[in-house]
C-alpha cells in the first residue's frame, strides 16, 4: 500500500533534512512535483530513461527508505524542478547567439 502525499511528505522531509541536491530549471513546470535522478538500477520503483544510459528516474519511497536506513547518501539522488521550453528553432537561435 502507497502513503499518502502527506505521509510520504514527511518521510521525504526526514530523509533529505540534512542534504539534498536540488537543481531549479526554467518557469515551466515548477508547480510540478520533482523529477529525480540517480544511478541505482534496482532501486524498486525506478526505470531507466533510456535503454543503456545507467540513468535512471522514480522510486522516491525506496530512496527515502534507503537513506534513512543508510542504504544510500542522500547526494545520490538528484531533483530538478522546472523546465525551459523552446518554440521551433528557437533553441537553435538561442545557442547561435
Amino acid at each position: 500500500m502507497l502513503p499518502s502525499n502527506r505521509a510520504l511528505l514527511a518521510i521525504f522531509s526526514k530523509a533529505f533534512e540534512e542534504q539534498i541536491a536540488v537543481y531549479v530549471g526554467g518557469r515551466q513546470g515548477q508547480d510540478l512535483p520533482a523529477t529525480m535522478v540517480h544511478g541505482i538500477p534496482d532501486l524498486p520503483g525506478a526505470r531507466e530513461i533510456a535503454p543503456g544510459t545507467q540513468i535512471y528516474v522514480g522510486g522516491i519511497e525506496a530512496a527515502c527508505d534507503g537513506v534513512l536506513a543508510g542504504t544510500y547518501d542522500p547526494l545520490e539522488f538528484r531533483f530538478f524542478i522546472g523546465r525551459t521550453e523552446h518554440g521551433r528553432r528557437r533553441l537553435a537561435r538561442r545557442i547561435r547567439d
